[in-house]
C-alpha cells in the first residue's frame, strides 16, 4: 500500500462524527495482519453504550452510528484503481444480547491493519 492511499482513508476518517471514529477504533484494534479477510469482530454494546453518556436512548443513538458507518463511503483513488466501500459492511446486534457483531469490506482490512499497527486508534 503506498502512503497516499493511507492518507486518502485517513483523510475520510477525520470526517467521521466523534462516536463513529470511537466504534472504528473498537473494531481497528482487533484487526491483525492474519486475521482472515471475512473474520467478525466483536464489540461490547456495554463499553460502546458508555460512549453515549447524557442520552436516554442510547440502543437508537448505536444503531444509528452503525448505520452512519454502514452508509458513509470512502474513495481511494491510485493509478491502478479506485476503492469504494463503507467502513462497515454490516452490523448485527439483538437488545438482549451485549455483544455487537460486525464486519468490514476486505478491501480496508490493509488500511485498518496499517492504522492498528500505527497506533491510530488512539483518541
Amino acid at each position: 500500500m503506498e502512503p497516499k492511499e493511507y492518507n486518502q482513508y485517513e483523510f475520510a476518517f477525520q470526517y467521521l462524527g466523534k462516536i463513529e471514529q470511537d466504534i472504528l477504533r473498537e473494531v481497528i484494534k482487533q484487526v491483525q495482519p492474519l486475521n482472515e479477510d471475512s473474520c467478525l469482530y466483536y464489540l461490547s454494546k456495554k463499553k460502546l453504550y458508555e460512549l453515549f453518556k447524557n442520552e436516554t436512548n442510547k440502543q437508537a443513538r448505536l444503531e444509528q452510528a452503525f448505520k452512519n458507518l454502514i452508509s458513509t463511503t470512502i474513495v481511494i483513488e491510485t493509478q491502478i484503481y479506485t476503492l469504494q466501500a463503507g467502513f462497515l459492511a454490516s452490523a448485527r446486534y439483538a437488545d438482549n444480547a451485549d455483544e455487537i457483531t460486525v464486519r468490514f469490506a476486505p478491501n480496508l482490512k490493509p488500511f485498518y491493519v496499517m492504522a492498528n499497527m500505527a497506533g491510530n486508534t488512539q483518541k
